[in-house]
């Protein structure tokens, strides 16, 4: 429509539009819409490059699917992994083996373990997990281990040379009630004259050499040694010395009942005694005044 309603004071007249009135002029052309660039300050940065895990053990860059990662986000590579497992089959202290306190389950580290340290670490981890360890009795030509599953009615029966074994006394198969054992009788009265303690767990025997009077344990009890119960439950005052001087869990003396007749003649026990007893402070290695 060419023409437009014009009002001149009060006639309506119709006319022509105006181009020059800047109600009446029409608008024109557009500019087509375009995308605007994007600029560089606007486009998103590339992602940083993946970064190799480093073992925590050697520190070696590790290679992909050639390393497991554990739960606290350590890594391993397979070498650190195989020494790890095969250090806790040697060192009870050491088992199982573990990072940052939590255990390394087996199932997530045997794909990276040799299959001999798998099968053996099965086998002594039936040993290491079980309390009141036996032993076959032919002590000079087995020694092996019997499992719980091999006992019956007090009999342990060894799978490898087939002698029996008393479950009591841990000597050989035998009629009638079982004889004191004279050894670990002179142990006792021996810690009890020299003033020694034992475990309340797992009856091992300590000699405080120096340091305070809480003890750890090989087999993981804290307890006091002044009393003799388990650490915390007594009222006996510490030592001057630092609380956390306790004594090294490997040089403690092993006389438990169970472990005596595989670890060494009774009749050679007395004889040994005094030179294995003597503990050093938590902490310390074979080096003096160096730590682990």
């Amino acid at each position: 429509m060419n023409n437009f309603f014009r009002l001149q004071g009060s006639n309506l007249s119709v006319g022509e539009p105006d181009p020059t009135h800047p109600l009446q002029r029409r608008p024109g052309p557009r500019p087509p819409l375009t995308a605007a660039p994007l600029g560089r300050p606007y486009a998103t940065p590339p992602p940083p490059p993946p970064v190799s895990p480093q073992c925590v053990a050697c520190c070696d860059t590790l290679e992909p699917r050639r390393f497991l990662r554990l739960g606290c986000r350590c890594a391993y590579c397979s070498s650190c992994l195989t020494h790890l497992f095969t250090r806790a089959l040697t060192d009870e202290t050491l088992y199982p083996p573990s990072c940052h306190g939590s255990h390394i389950e087996l199932a997530k580290a045997r794909p990276h373990l040799p299959y001999p340290l798998l099968r053996t670490y099965r086998h002594k981890s039936v040993e290491l997990n079980t309390k009141n360890k036996v032993y076959c009795s032919n002590a000079g030509k087995c020694n092996e281990f019997i499992a719980p599953y091999s006992i019956h009615n007090g009999k342990a029966f060894c799978q490898n040379c087939g002698q029996v074994t008393c479950v009591k006394c841990k000597e050989k198969e035998h009629w009638g009630p079982c004889e004191e054992n004279n050894g670990v009788l002179g142990v006792m009265q021996m810690a009890g004259e020299m003033k020694w303690q034992a475990c309340p767990e797992c009856k091992r025997v300590v000699e405080k050499a120096h340091g305070c009077n809480h003890i750890l344990c090989r087999c993981g009890t804290d307890f006091c040694y002044a009393c003799g119960s388990i650490y915390g439950w007594c009222n006996c005052d510490m030592d001057e010395e630092d609380e956390d001087d306790m004594l090294d869990r490997d040089m403690i003396l092993d006389v438990r009942d169970d472990e005596l007749p595989q670890r060494q003649p009774r009749r050679e026990l007395e004889e040994d005694i005094i030179e294995d007893t003597m503990v050093a402070p938590f902490g310390w290695g074979e080096d003096e005044f160096t730590d682990r």
